[in-house]
């Protein structure tokens, strides 16, 4: 979804910058600003920083401030619009728009917060969410239950999938 939101910003005429924290990696530098198809090692950056710089799309920015790895883009990369990845719990950050990806395979994680359950906030946080977008959903299958739950919590926005 990161990349298909930086792909539109550019399209759009934008020049999108990538942030995320980098989970897992082991690097010296707690900031990284990356040129669009950079290499890196992955211990450096992480996974999944590995596939928004393979992509080429657009700078990324690593570290656990996504302000400061924001800034950093800026400076070095004249971006002028950030999509996080995985950034709907930090509120801190102005934002326009908050996309939240439900799995149809396993979309509330058991009701339980992580590290219990998959859960990084209470459903009750749905309702600050702009967009949902419903993955690894089945062309044809029914959603309707996962819909309704996601009325409940947010009923002003819509549903979509599959993603």
């Amino acid at each position: 979804m990161v990349l298909l939101v930086a792909e539109r910003l550019r399209a759009a005429g934008r020049q999108p910058g990538i942030l995320t924290r980098g989970f897992g990696r082991h690097s010296p530098e707690r900031y990284l600003a990356l040129a669009p198809g950079a290499r890196a090692p992955v211990h450096a950056t992480g996974d999944e920083p590995q596939i928004f710089l393979r992509s080429g799309l657009a700078p990324v920015g690593i570290g656990p401030d996504r302000h400061r790895a924001g800034r950093m883009l800026e400076e070095r990369f004249g971006v002028d619009v950030l999509v996080l990845d995985d950034g709907f719990q930090h509120v801190r950050l102005d934002r326009r728009a908050d996309i939240v990806l439900v799995d149809a395979l396993n979309p509330f994680g058991g009701g339980r917060l992580f590290p219990l359950g998959r859960l990084r906030e209470p459903l009750a946080e749905l309702r600050r969410a702009d967009v949902l977008v419903v993955t690894r959903s089945e062309h044809g299958r029914s959603l309707e239950a996962i819909e309704c739950v996601l009325r409940r919590y947010n009923p002003g926005r819509r549903s979509s999938g599959p993603a």
